[in-house]
């Protein structure tokens, strides 16, 4: 980032020129930053961006640089971009949950529609286990004790931002295929 200083008669002016120009810049790029810290010369100054601003403390002053609202047509165009966004995650979502239910079973499906969960049991080597994958996608799988109460519950989903119900049919599906590996990728909480 190429900031000119000025020729002034003190330090903080120039840097104040400096600051103001980097802060610019940064909102301009609209970085999310919490904070920013930089030095210069053993003065030290930090940077605080937010939502369409940027604060700089440079001493004692503090500076607000310019900033331009968007455009009507910016406006525009960021709400059509947001509603054929949310179209398309709406469709997805409906094509998620109709292929979850159809691996479901007649009781998982009731379940799921009731309580927001369904139960999935296990044979293993260490016998049978039952356990509870709530509506969700991380932290969701609940492995139950023979009280039907939750002891330990797994977090382990699919990469990619995926909706919750395609989340929720690859965890069931790798309970019942493979048990072993799920635990073995799954971050293991004990809840009592």
């Amino acid at each position: 980032m190429e900031a000119m200083v000025y020729h002034m008669s003190s330090v903080a002016q120039q840097m104040t020129v400096v600051f103001r120009q980097m802060a610019e810049a940064v909102t301009a790029a609209a970085v999310g930053l919490q904070s920013l810290s930089l030095s210069c010369n053993s003065t030290n100054s930090t940077l605080w961006t937010g939502t369409g601003s940027a604060w700089v403390r440079t001493g004692v002053e503090y500076v607000r640089p310019h900033y331009e609202p968007p455009t009507p047509e910016q406006v525009r165009m960021f709400s059509l971009r947001s509603k054929r966004d949310a179209v398309r995650r709406g469709a997805a979502n409906v094509k998620a949950e109709s292929l979850l239910r159809s691996l479901l079973t007649e009781r998982q499906d009731r379940d799921l529609t009731e309580h927001g969960w369904f139960d999935v049991p296990v044979r293993s080597e260490e016998g049978e286990r039952t356990y509870r994958i709530h509506r969700g996608s991380a932290g969701n799988v609940h492995l139950l004790g023979p009280d039907g109460k939750a002891v330990e519950r797994y977090c382990a989903y699919p990469r990619g931002g995926l909706p919750a119900a395609d989340s929720m049919a690859a965890q069931k599906l790798m309970l019942e295929a493979n048990e072993r590996k799920f635990l073995k990728v799954a971050n293991r909480t004990r809840l009592r």
